[in-house]
């Protein structure tokens, strides 16, 4: 069942996640993650980034 794309639609739904886990933003934020923890990097987050 094709519904306007929706079939496509999920397919690419994995291609467009691995790619967006492997921007420099994305690694960055991991990387602040786990040196200052989930509070430290949501802090780092809303006033610096």
């Amino acid at each position: 069942m094709e519904l306007q794309g929706y079939r496509a639609t999920v397919l690419s739904g994995s291609e467009w996640d691995a790619i967006a886990h492997a921007s420099k933003p994305v690694r960055e934020m991991q990387q602040r993650l786990r040196e200052q923890g989930l509070q430290g990097a949501i802090k780092w987050f809303n006033e610096e980034a």
